[in-house]
């Protein structure tokens, strides 16, 4: 009798910790910034094609500065997971987000819709 309490404690206490666990986890992914906004310059330099033929809802993408654009100092590229360039993140978003992107402060980004048009 008295092992089975003991059974019972040590998976109570188990679970506990488990659980505790999984809410520190949660608590370290928890974004600390979200930005929503449409991809700028899409539509220039072949990047429809590549959307149409590699981005998928929803495929992560990566965040990279881009020093040595010329339009901006800010300059936010959104590449693909395998390295394609798709745009930029727009300049009201880049002047807030561009000074956090650091090798150590890596930012998590999904695609939840790709809509292409035809232009006129």
């Amino acid at each position: 009798m008295a092992s089975e309490w003991t059974e019972r404690q040590e998976r109570t206490e188990a679970a506990k910790l488990s659980k505790d666990e999984e809410r520190a986890e949660r608590e370290r992914n928890r974004p600390i910034e979200h930005f929503d906004f449409m991809i700028a310059g899409a539509k220039y330099e072949g990047r429809p094609a590549i959307i149409k033929r590699h981005v998928r809802v929803p495929d992560e993408v990566q965040l990279a500065r881009d020093p040595d654009n010329r339009y901006s100092r800010n300059a936010v590229k959104v590449v693909t997971a395998s390295g394609r360039h798709i745009g930029f993140v727009p300049e009201e978003h880049a002047s807030d987000l561009a000074p956090s992107l650091q090798p150590l402060h890596p930012f998590q980004c999904r695609t939840y819709t790709v809509v292409l048009k035809k232009g006129k």
